[in-house]
């Protein structure tokens, strides 16, 4: 199972922080991950935390974003792998 969230495209020059708080409480393998994508270029990972996670609280994470040459588009997904509900 996946969830994904994304951004319109962030205007050139646009240089930013993604700032947010997750929490990965499953006794599974998971897989958060942020992505930049410019223009029809092929998606990039500029931050990921993978693997198996079972603490109840929530983590902060930040990302520093930059578009100084073409729009930007953000995206965040989570994967997680066998769960058994």
């Amino acid at each position: 199972d996946y969830a994904t969230i994304g951004t319109r495209a962030l205007p050139k020059g646009i240089v930013a922080c993604l700032d947010f708080w997750y929490q990965a409480f499953v006794p599974s393998d998971t897989s958060l991950n942020v992505y930049t994508q410019n223009g029809t270029a092929a998606a990039v990972v500029v931050w990921s935390r993978p693997g198996t996670t079972a603490r109840d609280e929530w983590i902060h994470a930040s990302v520093n974003l930059n578009s100084s040459r073409t729009a930007l588009h953000v995206t965040i997904t989570g994967w997680i792998i066998d769960f058994d509900r």
